[in-house]
């Protein structure tokens, strides 16, 4: 399949980019959201939005859960906007969609980089669609992280500033275990030969443990 000079180019282009810096969100800065952009994203989507974050095994899952049960929040996860690559703004990373989204021609937008726009409109899509479905009139996602060194909220707050963010913290020594006792339990393959020898044992008699 032959494909155009300028296609090879822009090929050739990402590969650098790649190797040189990884695979990572282009870095290009957003103009940020205005109170007048909120207010018309708030018309089509009114639902307050919440993110929870926290390390893996701090008990995520479990507040989840715990807010599903109340009859207006709806709360699902792993949806990783803001918390694992590739994320919610590698939709616009691309130079021809960034090119499209900033066209001083384009009378839609007025000249203005809507990027911030588009990734919140997606976003907001994907959680109420669900959330509406239920019934419900408040929805978050709960994704665990590391936080990105910081980069996860900083994300966050470009997109949601009038976001909620609930932030999870548990002993570290007992997020360890927990991780432990998931493989010990769930991956006996990730084992050691002295872990499988402790599984073995706690198998056949569980009591001493």
């Amino acid at each position: 399949m032959s494909i155009t000079r300028a296609e090879l180019w822009r090929r050739t282009k990402r590969s650098l980019r790649i190797m040189l810096f990884g695979d990572d969100i282009r870095q290009r800065s957003f103009p940020p959201l205005s109170d007048s952009d909120l207010e018309q994203i708030q018309s089509i989507f009114p639902q307050p939005k919440f993110f929870i974050f926290g390390h893996a095994r701090s008990g995520t899952t479990l507040l989840a859960r715990l807010l599903r049960v109340h009859p207006e929040v709806h709360c699902n996860w792993q949806a990783h906007f803001f918390t694992r690559p590739p994320f919610v703004n590698s939709l616009v990373r691309d130079a021809e969609v960034e090119e499209w989204l900033t066209r001083r021609s384009n009378r839609w937008n007025q000249g203005k980089d809507y990027s911030l726009i588009l990734l919140r409109s997606a976003c907001d899509f994907m959680l109420e669609r669900e959330s509406r479905a239920l019934g419900k009139k408040i929805v978050g996602d709960k994704s665990p992280n590391n936080l990105e060194h910081g980069g996860a909220v900083e994300r966050m707050h470009s997109i949601y500033p009038d976001g909620s963010m609930i932030f999870l913290m548990r002993d570290g020594r007992d997020a360890v275990l927990s991780h432990v006792m998931q493989d010990f339990l769930d991956h006996p393959d990730r084992l050691s030969a002295t872990e499988r020898r402790v599984r073995r044992a706690f198998l056949q008699n569980p009591e001493p443990y």
